[in-house]
């Protein structure tokens, strides 16, 4: 197999652009996002955050205010870990947890046109920060 080219999009999600845990300018880049996206890729991957609405990182999970540092319960082991709470955000099958509609429609137009797109979902273990 030959090498090919890949985009990879990492959490355009609405939360990220216009919702609780917003970046700063990032909706200055979804004009940008959408044009690259249409170049010839070989494959398009687009991860997403897709927490369930008790996820451990969630401050209001821990009655905590949003980035603070927290000490949790290892999800394996006998000790604590150093958690940063944010705020509830990209809750499964909200709106915020949806990629930007701009974006999705130019991915599911690439998807038609044939090239693989696929969706990488992190976040979902109720227990674990990142997983």
């Amino acid at each position: 197999m030959a090498p090919g080219v890949a985009l990879l999009l990492i959490d355009v999600q609405q939360d990220f652009v216009r919702g609780s845990l917003a970046v700063p300018g990032a909706p200055a880049l979804l004009s940008p996002l959408c044009e690259l996206v249409q170049h010839p890729w070989d494959l398009i991957v687009a991860s997403k955050d897709d927490h369930p609405p008790n996820h451990v990182s969630f401050a209001a999970t821990h009655g905590a205010e949003p980035f603070t540092l927290k000490e949790i319960p290892h999800p394996f082991e006998a000790r604590t870990l150093s958690q940063r709470m944010w705020p509830v955000h990209c809750v499964q099958g909200t709106p915020g947890a949806a990629l930007e509609p701009a974006l999705q429609q130019a991915l599911d137009a690439c998807a038609a046109r044939g090239t693989p797109v696929h969706y990488v979902h992190k976040g979902r273990d109720l227990r674990r920060f990142g997983h």
